[in-house]
């Protein structure tokens, strides 16, 4: 099949199974949007808070969305939720944190069967909007302060997770990297700062957390179900007080200048080295180059089909994994890669030549269909799940951006090689991070993802 009918073929798939979002204003200071669709047997409901970025925010929303999940006052303990949840065949309710460049998002989510197919007349979504409520407006205080039993509790849990991350040393390698980037930046959370804000929670400050999160944000509720908006609406505000602030705190997309080349290398209990290296393209999700940017990491590291899988870890064997990350929201390339310490330098100048490559415009029409169907393909597959519906809608909703898969799978399409060539000569190289293996060990001890 051609590149053409291929595109054509997932074009028209996308156009077909388009679910076109509604949003209105709950209260000044908060919005609903919602897709209105009886394809999903399950329908989903999410909650979101976003304040600017820093490490006391990051830190504490760890401990909040933890502490706030374990009962409210009408569900005073995690086996009373969860016993609730059960009565509602079975739905679920996640608390998590997302980071959007220099914003971090504290959102509550749940996914419920939809009621189109709840045979006993009970509102499955009514009931979940009560239960969320409980949990966002309504959790268990003890003299305006958090009860210090559920406060220690979940420090331990968030202590244990940081302290995971940085024993695990692909993931640590990253942050590392990611840390060494943005050093200029004193909002950007390291683990270690992190680390020690979890350490010094307490129940009051935590509350006062509580508070501002509900106040100061700019929130936003996002449905994906077979309900109209308005009696979505109507139910929200059935369960819900007004939240949110009405003056728009989001922090816009920005791309950091490019300072000076950083290259620090830390060594680590381990076998397998992890190289981590930073360019700067200064291309966000908001330019017009952001198609073509999406494009060149694809075909620099972002599939099986790259230049650094195909090339660095499987022509040369100098990997035993090799990808590239693209920072949407940041305007920047991460590649990260498991190697033998002696298979360093060979290593970071492999991954440089396959840079250069780009650069020179040694582009073929296989990588450039390849990469191009590998992201129409993830476009197929977002419109089959719900939460992937709210990520794509709502984090670009979050800058006041159009989000329109129809025309973005027509920017893709459009995109040229001498598009792509043009990003790939904006990269530099900011950071090389490398976590060194001390362990003299034949055996690696992590294998490609």
């Amino acid at each position: 099949m051609g590149r053409d009918m291929v595109y054509n073929y997932l074009y028209i798939y996308v156009k077909e199974e388009m679910m076109i979002p509604q949003k209105i204003k709950l209260w000044e200071s908060a919005d609903l949007t919602a897709i209105k669709t009886d394809k999903f047997k399950t329908g989903m409901i999410s909650f979101s808070f976003s304040l600017p970025l820093d490490a006391k925010l990051s830190a504490y929303n760890l401990m909040l969305g933890g502490v706030l999940r374990r009962g409210s006052v009408r569900y005073p303990s995690a086996t009373a939720l969860n016993r609730r949840l059960d009565e509602l065949y079975a739905s679920s309710v996640e608390i998590k944190n997302l980071r959007c460049g220099k914003n971090e998002l504290l959102i509550f989510s749940s996914e419920m069967l939809d009621n189109a197919f709840v045979n006993d007349g009970s509102d499955l979504l009514d009931g979940v909007l009560e239960l969320i409520s409980e949990l966002i407006m309504n959790p268990v205080l003890e003299d305006n302060s958090f009860p210090k039993a559920a406060v220690d509790k979940e420090r331990v849990n968030v202590s244990d997770a940081i302290k995971a991350e940085i024993n695990n040393p692909r993931v640590y390698a990253s942050r590392r990297c990611a840390e060494l980037m943005h050093s200029a930046d004193t909002d950007f959370p390291t683990v270690r700062q992190m680390a020690e804000l979890v350490d010094t929670c307490d129940g009051e400050g935590l509350y006062k957390h509580y508070k501002r999160v509900l106040t100061e944000s700019k929130a936003s509720v996002f449905y994906v179900g077979s309900e109209d908006i308005d009696d979505v609406a109507k139910k929200i505000k059935a369960h819900f007080s007004p939240f949110g602030s009405a003056q728009n705190v989001v922090v816009p997309m920005s791309a950091e200048g490019f300072e000076k080349s950083k290259e620090v290398t830390e060594d680590f209990p381990v076998s397998q080295g992890k190289l981590c290296m930073g360019f700067r393209i200064g291309v966000c999700a908001d330019s017009d180059e952001y198609f073509a940017a999406a494009l060149f990491n694809e075909i620099f590291g972002g599939s099986p089909a790259s230049k650094l899988f195909m090339n660095v870890r499987e022509k040369m064997g100098l990997c035993y994994y090799c990808s590239s990350a693209y920072d949407t929201y940041m305007g920047n390339i991460t590649v990260s890669a498991g190697i033998d310490v002696s298979d360093l330098e060979c290593a970071k100048a492999e991954i440089l030549r396959q840079l250069e490559d780009m650069k020179a415009g040694r582009i073929s029409e296989t990588e450039l269909t390849a990469a191009k169907k590998s992201i129409a393909n993830w476009y197929r597959q977002m419109l089959d799940y719900p939460f992937e519906l709210f990520a794509f809608y709502s984090t670009r909703g979050l800058f006041g951006r159009k989000a329109d898969p129809e025309e973005y799978m027509r920017r893709f399409d459009a995109v040229t090689p001498e598009q792509i060539v043009k990003v790939a000569k904006r990269a530099i190289l900011d950071t090389v991070y490398f976590l060194k293996g001390t362990i003299e060990d034949t055996d690696a001890e992590e294998v490609e993802e």
